[in-house]
């Protein structure tokens, strides 16, 4: 393993002072640019939708067809944001405006990813007739194919999106999206479920008086912040100011019980309490039981049981979501030890860290709605961006196709990469698309190997060979007298946290005294420094040692704080994430 940097956060020599906060609590806000604390997350900070380009005709197009009592069908994507924003949509348009509307999730297996010729020739023979009007949530900014097919049947298309656009304008009646051309709206990191929000605030703003005449009920958008919330971490885009605000209105009514009865339902299914909730439970709770279903079967399930206002109903498909996610999670565990065979066999390691910049693993017989998990499990292991495929179930008259997603690291833009490779090999892949961090793609079966080798090609030609090396980010080191409850509990106040605005994470060395292993997987520990009057827990998740191995008496951990929870009683806890010793090497 190559050297890992290990580099501390630092505060601006001016930095920002926020009465009645630690002085460690102000260093770790100071040093993540960020403006206050949670308490001044309010709403009435959020940024206005105004330079939102497209976002007045976009709601003035809704409300004509709503007006004129026409059929309205949200076409979303097999994801939490597409899931979310789909529920969003349809529920305050139904809701609250009295739309005729309906929602179409694409399958991944058989319709692929965005609004295609396919979806709209399924939509035109659907029993319940041909809509009026097409809204895309979290796709369609690259979808001008089926964009033409739409309106070859007279039917509009609104556009709602966060992807980044092709080299093809996009030819939809109206656009909304932050990364579109000429939009001056500041939060580029606006998940798909903010971009269907703001439309819907727009729309009310316009609609004032007609919802009033109409007598239907007012429109109170907060009452879908836990979607938006939910959408934003699980989404993994960074959490600018913008983002922070939405996360933290959305946990604040989860922690009070106020939310969407699915919403609830898969949080009771998973064994959380959402007065304890984080931001981090969206990411590794809520998330991957909503994103199951659309990896192993039909994402409509997901978006049903976020409709629903039935609490009975609801904790029925939040059950089915969470059979799904075990499934995914047997899948998984077998596709990833595959993948790190695949690796570990075909090259020695060190071709695997010093030649192949960018891993590339296929097999004929994975599930494809696992494979984006498997190239990020990868990613994570070996510092690398990492893409993973398997056979798709399109036809094609040129043979068989694969169908994989990339994953990358910070540095390295991945969408980029594959657009470098589809200009010096046109005739590799069939499509692709995504952003930096994520990525989907379509190609050849028989060009698998050139086109890993024309990966690493694009990576030397446009990637710093400097960021492969892994660098642990840290807050420094605590005191003895600031490991304690009352410190963690103010720690985790302070979110929320996620992508660009991480956990406070801290190293220190630590005495063993004590240690045992959690179901062969988990590290418990009893650790102290000097000044504690009593040494305290830590644990260390999906450590990596084997189980036969004994802790070293003394240890540098790279740790979180944070506030254990058990029958009751409220301790102080570390979260261990490496051994810093070992990651040296």
């Amino acid at each position: 393993m190559r050297l890992q940097r290990l580099s501390q956060r630092t505060a601006p020599t001016a930095a920002l002072h926020f009465p009645g906060l630690s002085p460690l609590a102000q260093r770790i806000l100071a040093a993540r640019g960020l403006s206050g604390p949670a308490d001044s997350l309010t709403l009435d900070h959020l940024l206005p939708p105004d330079s939102l380009r497209g976002i007045n005709e976009a709601a003035s197009l809704l409300l004509s067809v709503i007006q004129q009592g026409g059929r309205i069908l949200v076409v979303g994507d097999y994801d939490v944001d597409g899931a979310t924003a789909t529920a969003l949509m349809v529920d305050c348009l139904g809701r609250h405006f009295g739309a005729n509307i309906d929602f179409f999730i694409p399958n991944r297996f058989v319709h692929g990813y965005g609004l295609s010729p396919a979806i709209v020739a399924d939509i035109a023979q659907s029993p319940d007739g041909i809509p009026d009007l097409l809204i895309t949530v979290d796709n369609g900014i690259a979808s001008n194919a089926g964009i033409r097919a739409a309106h070859a049947l007279d039917i509009k298309v609104l556009v709602t999106d966060h992807h980044l656009p092709g080299d093809e304008p996009c030819i939809a009646d109206v656009v909304v999206n932050p990364n579109q051309p000429d939009c001056a709206f500041p939060s580029k990191v606006a998940c798909g479920c903010t971009v269907a929000f703001y439309v819907l605030s727009v729309l009310r703003q316009q609609s004032v008086e007609w919802v009033a005449e109409q007598g239907l009920p007012p429109v109170r958008l907060g009452d879908y912040l836990d979607l938006v919330a939910l959408a934003t971490v699980a989404d993994v885009v960074p959490l600018d100011g913008n983002n922070r605000i939405l996360v933290e209105q959305g946990l604040r009514r989860l922690r009070r019980g106020v939310a969407r009865p699915g919403v609830l339902a898969l949080l009771q299914a998973a064994g959380r309490d959402p007065r304890q909730l984080s931001s981090q439970d969206f990411g590794f709770v809520l998330g991957p039981r909503l994103n199951a279903a659309g990896r192993m079967d039909d994402m409509t399930v997901g978006v049903a049981c976020l409709l629903t206002q039935d609490a009975e109903e609801a904790a029925e498909l939040a059950a089915l979501l969470e059979d799904h996610n075990q499934a995914r999670k047997r899948v998984q565990s077998t596709m990833v030890d595959a993948a790190q065979q695949q690796l570990l066999s075909s090259v020695n390691n060190l071709a695997l860290e010093e030649d192949q910049q960018l891993l590339v693993v296929w097999d004929e017989h994975w599930h494809e709605g696992v494979v984006g998990l498997v190239a990020g499990r990868l990613k994570e292991r070996w510092h690398k961006p990492a893409i993973a495929l398997c056979p798709s179930l399109e036809q094609s008259s040129h043979g068989l196709l694969y169908k994989g997603s990339a994953r990358s690291i910070p540095g390295v833009h991945i969408r980029d990469l594959l657009a470098w490779v589809q200009a010096q090999h046109p005739d590799i892949m069939v499509r692709f698309g995504g952003h930096a961090m994520a990525a989907g793609l379509t190609l050849y079966a028989d060009k698998l190997a050139a086109f890993q080798a024309a990966l690493q090609d694009a990576m030397r030609a446009m990637v710093d060979p400097e960021v492969l090396v892994p660098e642990l980010q840290h807050d420094g080191a605590l005191t003895a007298a600031e490991i304690s409850l009352l410190q963690a509990e103010e720690l985790t106040q302070l979110g929320p946290w996620g992508q660009g605005c991480p956990v406070p994470l801290f190293v220190n060395r630590f005495q063993v005294h004590q240690h045992r292993w959690l179901g062969g997987k988990h590290l418990k520990l009893s650790v102290s420094i000097d000044g504690l009057l009593e040494p305290i827990d830590a644990i260390w998740f999906f450590c990596p040692w084997p189980p036969e191995q004994h802790p070293p008496s003394d240890i540098h951990l790279a740790y979180e704080l944070s506030v254990n929870e058990f029958r009751g009683q409220r301790t102080v806890q570390l979260l261990i994430k490496t051994d810093i010793d070992a990651a040296l090497f």
